[in-house]
């Protein structure tokens, strides 16, 4: 019977039990917060933030070494400005209704409902915006929710994500933690990423050692380095050459599309019980597939041939030929 638990990053984990062993774990999206409509409120509202005094959404800066006393904040290093050619974007911006929120070079609260462009610079800021909107996080360990149809950068730094479906997330360098729902986009950039996408998703990894969790009818790429991924049934898994020792637990009508330089010729397979080794003659990579109940994969070369593996295959064969 399926269980539910977490982990320390606070995934929802759900486990597959299957003749008392431990299967396919799958970590559930969370769904982001919807902002807080008084944070906004007060945010549109708040006079410029002093020494003493910070609008919600506004930080002022740490205090003076010798004094005590709070200083004015600064102004994001690569915040919107006050240049005529930034202003005229602005304008431009206003005429397609979106709405400029910026934060400053110290650990913000922004908040914005749909359309917003959000400019949050350098700290650890949280950040909640509408449908629809453009986040720049920048670097520091931000807290991002995002509604449907959002464009997310987190910038350097280790980030907290949570979008909704049709968004577009990059995690940037850091050891980011991203959930995505429904056909969304996530790219985990640099860092040892955990990344959690609801069906019909693409997700990359990129550089490090990822944890991926892909739900039906996904498109995944671990990237290099020593990747973890589930994903449901009908899900692409792509594999390059130097990316590394990965691990697959596979849906059902699991697809490992491998890319240029790994050839049917020079590719070896061994299944034991329910696990499935594949290595490469003249390279350090390997893939280690877990299938599950009914859960066949295929190997897609690049070349247009294909090997179907199951665990009945008891395939143990150097080089393996896919017409054998």
């Amino acid at each position: 019977m399926p269980g539910v638990g977490s982990d320390q990053k606070g995934w929802a984990m759900q486990t597959l039990s299957v003749q008392g062993a431990w299967y396919r774990p799958f970590m559930l999206p969370e769904p982001p917060s919807p902002p807080d409509i008084f944070q906004v409120l007060q945010d549109a509202a708040a006079p410029p933030a002093t020494s003493s005094q910070a609008g919600p959404g506004q930080s002022t800066g740490a205090p003076d070494a010798a004094t005590g006393e709070g200083s004015a904040p600064a102004n994001t290093s690569s915040s919107i400005g006050t240049s005529p050619v930034v202003q005229a974007f602005l304008l431009r911006l206003q005429e397609l209704g979106l709405s400029t929120v910026s934060g400053t070079d110290g650990n913000d609260q922004l908040a914005g409902w749909s359309k917003s462009l959000v400019d949050a610079g350098t700290g650890n800021d949280t950040i909640d915006v509408w449908s629809d909107s453009v986040v720049d996080g920048g670097a520091g360990n931000d807290q991002i929710d995002a509604w449907s149809g959002s464009i997310v950068d987190g910038g350097d730094g280790s980030d907290v994500i949570k979008a909704w479906s049709d968004t577009t997330v990059r995690g940037g360098a850091g050891d980011d933690v991203i959930s995505g729902w429904s056909n969304s986009k996530i790219n985990g950039g640099d860092g040892d990423d955990q990344i959690s996408a609801w069906s019909d998703s693409l997700v990359e990894g990129g550089a490090g050692n990822d944890r991926i969790s892909a739900y039906g009818n996904a498109n995944v790429s671990g990237g290099s380095g020593d990747d973890t991924i589930w994903v449901g049934s009908d899900s692409v898994v792509n594999f390059a050459k130097g990316d590394g020792h990965d691990t697959i637990y596979a849906g059902p009508n699991t697809m490992l599309k491998l890319g240029d330089g790994l050839s049917a010729d020079n590719t070896r397979v061994s299944v034991s019980g329910s696990v499935a080794t594949i290595s490469f003659e003249g390279s350090d990579d390997s893939i280690m597939v877990q299938f599950g109940p009914y859960s066949p994969a295929t190997l897609a070369f690049a070349d247009g041939t294909a090997l179907t593996i199951t665990p009945e295959s008891r395939i143990a064969r150097t080089p393996y030929s896919a017409s054998a």
